[in-house]
């Protein structure tokens, strides 16, 4: 199957840095962030931040109906005057309603006024924050972000069952499944675009090829992702299997410890 790689457009969304308007460090909880759209396959490389003491932050996103899609811990150095650039290469997929947060310290800084959304670029669109007041701005600064291209045409590859001589289309080169971090201690984001609207089964099964994950997903339309907590099963390799709707793709997780 094709892998994907970042070596297409590069661009950049979001206010450049925070001298727009007035704002303040913020700590009161962690529920705010940014509403954003993708239009293609990205990475989104770097962001800059202002923390205003040193010490990890996790930065998250959600996707629409509010489970986490990717996140990263990241420890800041104190930087209250300057932009902090910190790399987070998040893998996202086509959706609307992504929304930028961190969870749990956070300590950086917001503006109080001055944005006005949309931010719009190529392929990413920052749409609002959650501060249901205007002007605000959360956190997150000159987003740069790569698209994703592929290292060959996509293809179709058909089977043909010989018993009953019955086509099988199975489109293997049309979905793009993102794994990550890939190797990881167990937790892991995994994500893809289903070929064609239909019923999917997701599975998971360990070197001797007994199944340890099993999920259904029915009527599966648009891209799904989730959060996978395999840390209750020893370090090695393993396999991701989605089939449905004429899709079947396997690829290899790596569970280290």
């Amino acid at each position: 199957m094709d892998e994907d790689f970042p070596s297409g457009l590069q661009d950049f969304t979001g206010e450049f840095n925070n001298g727009f308007g007035a704002g303040a460090f913020f700590t009161a909880n962690d529920i705010r962030g940014l509403y954003f759209d993708v239009l293609a396959p990205v990475v989104v490389n770097t962001l800059d931040v202002y923390p205003n003491s040193a010490g990890n932050r996790t930065i998250e996103i959600l996707d629409s109906q509010g489970n986490t899609v990717i996140d990263t811990t990241i420890f800041m150095a104190a930087s209250p005057n300057n932009p902090l650039t910190v790399n987070v290469n998040f893998t996202l997929y086509p959706g609307t309603d992504y929304f930028i947060k961190c969870r749990g310290n956070v300590d950086l800084f917001r503006n109080s006024s001055g944005a006005v959304y949309p931010y719009n670029s190529s392929l990413i669109n920052i749409t609002n924050s959650n501060a249901g007041s205007p002007g605000y701005y959360y956190f997150f600064y000159n987003w740069v972000y790569t698209e994703i291209t592929c290292n060959t045409a996509r293809t179709s590859v058909m089977a043909v069952d010989t018993c009953n001589t019955v086509g099988i289309n199975e489109i293997t080169a049309n979905d793009l499944i993102s794994i990550n971090p890939n190797p990881g201690n167990g937790v892991f984001n995994v994500a893809f675009t289903p070929a064609t609207p239909a019923d999917y089964n997701l599975q998971i099964t360990n070197a001797l090829g007994q199944v340890i994950y099993n999920e259904q997903l029915p009527e599966l339309k648009a891209y799904f992702s989730k959060k996978l907590d395999l840390t209750k099963f020893d370090a090695g390799v393993y396999q991701l299997h989605i089939n449905g709707g004429g899709m079947r793709s396997t690829q290899k997780l790596v569970i280290q410890k």
